[in-house]
């Protein structure tokens, strides 16, 4: 029976003393509220009581559930199975180590070497002993040792087994269809895991997706290597217009319409051969691509469909401009010694009878 003193009680399994009004009495034990919330995870989640759990009566009981008391304090007066499971795990598994220990035998080694790592005259002489006829009197100390991690992992697997266990139950359909227990709705209990049929829904939802996505960046690809096509072979002779042009403009005199020409050849042939460049880095990374690989998206063009024909329209405004500011050419005089001589000074030829 839990001690009372002045109105307090001690919890039965962490012997925590409360007040008795914040504990739950089950008849023979007296549960504060963290230690009912772990002691229904337990009964709720694991079907049956595990191997080498501890006893309520033992020390590593109390250490357990006081543990987690502390753990639902810190958490605002939360308790999550995820760490029930793990406080479980750690008190099964250093108990197993404290009552269950692997015997290692030693090797025969001399005295003086047990004793240069440590070892008393009395432990040395109370292990097996024999001689050997070259190192003399030999002891082979008997090594206590456990693997903490191979119990670990063992107590892992039976705990996850009765896990497994009770998730099977709780799945099952209660006969009448009874409503679930409305203490459980303010436990923070695991999922039950999700069908198969659902996994499998949901892997070939992603990869609709994911085609669909593959194929919208196809079509993209497609109509930007169509439009940098057709611009190259637009812009090409464009630009070598352009070059030409501001070589001839060049040559003029220097005035104000020959500033301004070459101003707007100068932009004219900067845009569109940044354009050229473009159209052709984007053909050649489309030529590039494996059908077997999933399609990556190209780099964008630095222009429409829309702005390609005003652009070639004004370059060609800009070209006729200089045509058209171009100075006559004037004709030479043909010299009097070497051009025709005057058809009205030479004497008329008579007509043949």
């Amino acid at each position: 029976m839990a001690a009372v003193n002045d109105g307090h009680k001690a919890c039965t399994f962490c012997r925590r003393e409360l007040p008795a009004s914040e504990l739950k009495d089950h008849g023979r034990r007296v549960l504060c509220p963290s230690c009912n919330t772990v002691e229904t995870m337990l009964r709720r989640n694991l079907d049956g009581k595990p191997e080498h759990m501890p006893s309520v009566d033992d020390a590593e009981s109390v250490k357990f559930f006081a543990h987690l008391a502390e753990q639902r304090q810190a958490c605002g007066g939360r308790l999550n199975w995820t760490t029930v499971r793990a406080g479980l795990i750690t008190a099964i598994s250093d108990k197993i180590i404290e009552s269950h220990t692997t015997a290692v035998g030693g090797v025969f080694k001399p005295k003086s070497v047990w004793e240069r790592k440590g070892y008393t005259t009395q432990q040395i002489e109370e292990s097996p002993h024999e001689w050997d006829p070259i190192l003399g009197d030999t002891h082979a100390v008997m090594l206590k040792s456990v693997c903490r991690q191979t119990t670990v992992q063992n107590v892992t697997s039976a705990v996850l087994e009765h896990e497994k266990r009770a998730t099977a139950k709780k799945n099952k359909k209660p006969k009448g269809g009874a409503p679930a227990d409305e203490e459980a709705l303010d436990l923070d209990l695991p999922l039950p895991p999700k069908a198969e049929c659902n996994s499998t829904k949901s892997v070939t939802a992603e990869h609709k997706r994911q085609a669909q996505v593959a194929k919208k960046v196809a079509s993209q690809n497609t109509k930007a290597a169509a439009l940098a096509a057709k611009a190259v072979s637009c812009l090409h002779p464009v630009c070598a217009a352009l070059e030409k042009s501001l070589a001839c403009v060049a040559k003029r005199p220097s005035d104000a319409s020959r500033s301004g020409l070459e101003q707007a050849l100068t932009d004219s042939k900067a845009k569109l051969t940044c354009w050229l460049a473009a159209c052709r880095d984007l053909l050649v990374q489309h030529e590039q691509e494996k059908p077997s690989q999933e399609p990556q998206a190209l780099a964008s063009l630095p222009f429409t469909a829309d702005d390609l024909k005003p652009a070639l329209a004004c370059a060609r405004e800009v070209l006729k401009s200089v045509k058209v500011s171009a100075p006559a050419r004037k004709r030479a005089a043909p010299e009097q010694g070497d051009g025709p001589a005057d058809v009205s000074a030479q004497p008329k030829r008579r007509r043949a009878k």
